[in-house]
């Protein structure tokens, strides 16, 4: 097969994205739902990027509104795992619950398997939840931690909503 053919089978399949778990989650937290086409809220660095996204500062990070976003009512966790060399790296939310001004997000980090062939192609893994405002226990000024399925934290973050 032509050399092309893969990769492009692996970006036209969502390669760089996988979410699994559902569409809904909550992990006894704030009930949350999986954006359906994440790749179009990937932030484009280089590194990991773990950020808060509302009406007050989208901009910073996209050129137009992500596709279906409501920031009347919703914001949304973007878990962006960098650039990465295949499709076999994965990010999903798993949970997000919230203590006093601190929001804690769960996120899953899955590696390749070391037994599979993955197409060599650049993909940007990406995961977004949807949260509703009014989930929220307490607004104003808060404090969003994201942590891995190991308990290490990848990234602390502070928001108004």
């Amino acid at each position: 097969m032509d050399k092309l053919f893969w990769p492009v089978v692996a970006l036209l399949m969502g390669g760089a994205v996988t979410v699994s778990g559902g569409c809904r989650g909550s992990g006894g937290g704030i009930p949350f739902s999986l954006v359906d086409q994440p790749q179009a809220w990937a932030v484009l660095a280089e590194q990991p990027a773990y950020v808060v996204v509302t009406e007050g500062n989208w901009q910073a990070y996209y050129g137009a509104v992500p596709p279906q976003a409501d920031f009347n009512s919703k914001f949304y966790v973007v878990a962006s795992w960098g650039t990465k060399p295949n499709p076999g790296y994965r990010i999903s939310v798993t949970g997000v619950k919230q203590s006093g001004a601190t929001v804690e997000v769960r996120v899953r980090l899955d590696e390749p398997d070391p037994g599979k062939v993955y197409a060599q192609v650049i993909v940007r893994p990406t995961a977004v939840a949807e949260i509703s405002k009014s989930s929220l226990q307490q607004r104003g000024s808060l404090t969003f931690q994201f942590i891995d399925q190991k308990g290490n934290r990848l990234a602390r973050t502070e928001s108004r909503l």
